[in-house]
């Protein structure tokens, strides 16, 4: 506990206070005062004393007296129940953020609760993260969920104030690659007219599929040629970091929406459900599209009615999935000369380096390139 001396005066009509000389005699009548803070709150007191020395003397005396005054026990901090945090942070993800992003927070922490036991929050500590690592594992998780669900378990755990408990378990980054323009004809040799518009779509948007899945009829400009992202208050569904975006389209994409508002005029959505909601299955369906069309590599393995199948006679190839959808509408642009800066506002990526991620394997099958590489080894080719 500080108290602080100073001296009180009027300069000018306004009041003033400055710290005494401890080697300068004051007169009579000069104004001493304490400065020191009780309660939470800053306080000043003038003192009824003649000089600096009786001046100096109030003040140890005030200070000897705050110090002595026992402190107020503190309350000992309510204890959190972990079932109760996870409801209540829950709760708060519903009315937040999309739905998608409260099924991924609530499998997480469905997950960890089965690995935790622990019944309050301030027990938890690394050794439960790690117990939910080798849950998942043993479930078969791959690593990326894994990592993903232990990520989603210390954002909970860090919006009540726990910062110390962490764990990044490492993955290996899958690197998507762009559909080849033969990947594309087989696919849509083997699609329906509905699902062949949907893939168009997706290639000439670049759209992410919760962005499909919630494009209207009026995000589209017709006369600017353009499509955009917009808020959808109805399904309570909002573009991915809140920022919409314009995204210009080809005419021949442009022609096909005008033919989807003249045959269906009483809809809204683009491509809804049967129960005119946004649909829900766009990824199920390329998958049956692309074993039907041949194009499965033959080495995926996946989970069907709790037996493990091949690609080769399954829908279950890793490589056809709508992402690559936007890999392969960002090669394409960028193969005809649009400027990385214009593709990543296109694609909404916050960062560029991420847009330069999606454009890197364009480069490396590009004519340019191939001139660079066999030029550097030119010379040994001709011994």
């Amino acid at each position: 506990m500080t108290v602080s001396l100073w001296i009180r005066e009027r300069v000018g009509g306004k009041r003033t206070y400055r710290k005494p000389n401890k080697k300068k005699t004051y007169p009579e009548g000069t104004v001493f005062c304490l400065r020191y803070s009780a309660g939470g709150k800053r306080r000043w007191e003038t003192l009824n004393v003649n000089g600096l020395t009786a001046a100096l003397a109030a003040r140890a005396t005030k200070e000897a007296a705050l110090l002595s005054v026992p402190m107020t026990p503190s309350r000992p901090a309510k204890r959190i129940n972990v079932d109760d945090a996870i409801s209540g942070y829950l709760r708060t993800v519903a009315a937040t953020l999309a739905h998608k992003t409260w099924l991924a927070y609530s499998l997480a922490l469905t997950e960890f609760r089965k690995a935790c036991t622990k019944e309050w929050l301030d027990q938890i500590d690394r050794s439960d993260l790690t117990a939910l690592v080798m849950a998942q594992k043993q479930d078969g998780q791959d690593d990326r969920t894994v990592a993903n669900r232990v990520s989603g378990v210390v954002t909970f755990l860090r919006a009540h104030g726990n910062v110390t408990v962490t764990l990044r378990p490492k993955y290996t980054e899958k690197k998507v690659k762009a559909y080849s323009v033969e990947e594309l004809r087989g696919l849509n040799t083997a699609s329906t007219d509905e699902e062949l518009q949907i893939w168009q779509f997706f290639l000439g948007t670049g759209f992410r599929e919760d962005e499909v899945s919630h494009s209207c009829d009026t995000d589209v400009d017709f006369k600017l040629k353009t499509i955009s992202v917009l808020e959808k208050r109805k399904w309570n569904w909002k573009p991915k970091d809140k920022e919409e975006r314009t995204v210009p389209i080809p005419d021949s994409l442009l022609e096909l929406l005008k033919v989807r508002k003249v045959m269906h005029p009483d809809g809204w959505l683009i491509f809804p459900n049967t129960e005119g909601n946004p649909q829900g299955h766009f990824l199920r369906m390329l998958k049956e599209r692309a074993l039907d069309a041949g194009l499965n590599c033959g080495h995926c393995t996946g989970m069907l009615g709790g037996k493990e199948v091949s690609c080769k006679n399954a829908a279950c190839c890793e490589h056809w999935i709508l992402h690559r959808f936007r890999k392969t509408f960002a090669t394409f642009h960028h193969a005809n000369g649009v400027p990385a800066r214009t593709i990543q506002q296109w694609l909404g990526h916050e960062s560029l380096e991420t847009t330069l991620r999606y454009l890197a394997d364009a480069e490396l099958g590009s004519e340019k390139t191939r001139t660079q590489v066999n030029g550097s080894f030119a010379e040994i080719d001709r011994v």
